[in-house]
């Protein structure tokens, strides 16, 4: 059955748009999702006779034409797209024939209201009748007219329109001069025409005065086919099972999206949860679940090769990913053999312990880098130049396999870098200071820790600041657990950050004393 209307569609999408859409023999188009369940046969017989002389019997016609009531708009987006052909749209002196839509649904994922009410959508929930306007690139002026009840969320676009009257007007503002009406061919054509803008959302299109929708005679034809540039969006009546095929595998997997805040821009997956469990990373960043490092900085710090084992050939990666998929569904973990990885200093020195917002960021409007872009504050990418040199060349299969990872390679190098705590001037300063300690680290394990570089005489522990001052008895002992410790003090699992103490401590207000 499918099939057969993708056939219909195809077959009529070969015919050719007609020049003139003023005649009497004219097809009108209609632009719909192609795997949308509903087929609008074309008609044979109007109901009312296209005139035969347009600039003269359209006049008449146009006196006579009242403007639609809202109960006219209120009803589903795909029954309101072909009743609209035939009518027209009339601002002052300017009058279009509307001769091509699309119809946009609630639950289409090309729908602007998919996603629910933003500050730029929220036009498209109003009443059915009302104007939606919105930019496209940030140059071109697209009207909607909203269809069905309020908060529902569907429109119809006004895709093209023939000039009734007005033309004088039409060229002063599309700057282009004919010596006849000629087609508007394209949404942002017909913005130009009307002279609209973003201001005109909400406005009532039944009621008299700016922008009204009048009745019109019905074509003798409509041709309808899939809509034009959106062949991303995808059939209302089949799930997002299998949509897209993983970065790394190359095999079908279900992908999620997700908006991570109000003003982040929309995240989704990127690989396969069978790649993701592999090397242990997340599907969207690809950075280690654990860590939150690059693949390559995490497989360096704990000097284990796991890109051998995955094979890189068609057939023996499919083989692969399959006995993997089998052995999980029964239970049986494929990492067990390897034993769990200990945590490593030079990983829990770089790790980031707090979350990295700066990642769910806009991303960066390329109209604005090249200057041209009209939205101002209601862009919604980022006005900000982008990052150059060997940041900016990142991608995903060097993430996950871990070569020539800029990131990781900028993050072993800050390893590498980092300077040890540099001693007092003071010899007779023999503490350190230790800080961000948990209630399950004791003074028995603190002297633990640091008896194996010199004898520890005292142990201060402070629970109401998290902190404690180690005394050692030489000021060599101290020096040298402080060139040991530096950055990466790990007791029980749990990071400490280490540090000289220039002060000392005050019994009397059972507080630290310390300049750091």
């Amino acid at each position: 059955m499918k099939k057969k209307k993708a056939q219909l569609f195809k077959r009529s999408t070969k015919q050719k748009k007609p020049s003139n859409l003023n005649s009497s023999e004219a097809s009108m188009i209609l632009n719909l999702n192609s795997n949308s369940p509903k087929v609008i046969i074309p008609k044979t017989k109007s109901q009312i006779p296209i005139p035969q002389s347009p600039l003269t019997t359209i006049s008449t016609f146009l006196q006579n034409s009242k403007i639609l009531t809202q109960s006219f708009f209120q009803i589903d987006a795909l029954d309101l797209a072909p009743r609209l052909l035939g009518k027209f749209l009339r601002r002052d002196d300017v009058v279009l024939q509307i001769t091509e839509v699309e119809a946009y649904r609630p639950n289409d994922t090309a729908c602007h209201g998919r996603f629910g009410i933003t500050a730029r959508t929220a036009p498209v929930f109003g009443p059915g009748g009302n104007a939606y306007v919105y930019l496209c690139y940030g140059l071109h002026t697209m009207l909607n007219i909203v269809a069905d009840k309020q908060g529902v969320g569907a429109a119809v676009l006004v895709r093209a329109c023939a000039p009734v009257s007005g033309l004088e007007t039409i060229q002063q503002r599309r700057r282009q001069m004919t010596e006849k009406p000629v087609l508007l061919a394209g949404p942002g054509k017909v913005g130009q025409a009307l002279g609209i803008s973003t201001e005109w959302s909400n406005h009532p299109l039944y009621t008299p005065g700016g922008l009204e929708v009048l009745d019109g005679p019905e074509p003798e034809k409509i041709l309808v086919g899939p809509r034009v540039g959106i062949e991303y969006a995808s059939p209302e009546d089949i799930r997002a099972s299998f949509d897209k095929e993983c970065k790394i595998c190359i095999r079908p997997f279900t992908v999620c999206r997700w908006k991570p805040g109000q003003n982040a821009r929309y995240k989704k997956t990127q690989i396969c949860q069978t790649c993701s469990k592999l090397k242990n990373v997340c599907q969207v960043c690809i950075l280690d679940l654990t860590y939150g490092l690059p693949v390559q900085a995490r497989d360096t710090a704990m000097a284990t090769g796991s890109n051998e084992f995955i094979p890189r050939s068609d057939v023996n990666r499919e083989y692969f990913y399959n006995v993997y998929e089998r052995r999980n569904e029964i239970g049986v973990d494929c990492d067990s053999s390897f034993g769990k990885a200990r945590s490593n200093d030079t990983m829990l020195k770089l790790q980031r312990t707090t979350p990295y917002y700066k990642r769910n960021n806009a991303h960066v409007c390329s109209f604005y880098v090249r200057g041209v872009c009209k939205r101002g504050s209601e862009c919604p990418y980022r006005h900000e130049m982008p990052i150059t040199g060997e940041l900016s060349k990142q991608n995903i299969k060097d993430r996950y396999f871990g070569n020539n990872d800029p990131v990781a390679s900028k993050l072993l190098n800050m390893a590498g870098e980092m300077s040890s705590l540099i001693p007092p001037e003071d010899e007779n300063i023999k503490t350190l200071y230790v800080s961000e300690i948990k209630n399950a680290i004791t003074e028995q394990d603190l002297r633990d820790h640091f008896n194996a570089y010199g004898e520890v005489t005292s142990v201060k522990m402070v629970p109401r600041c998290s902190c404690a001052f180690v005394t050692y008895l030489t000021r060599a002992g101290a020096e040298k657990a402080a060139k040991e410790f530096t950055n990466i003090l790990v007791i029980k699992g749990l990071k400490l950050k280490l540090s000289w103490s220039h002060g000392g401590w005050s019994r009397k207000a059972n507080m630290p004393s310390i300049k750091i």
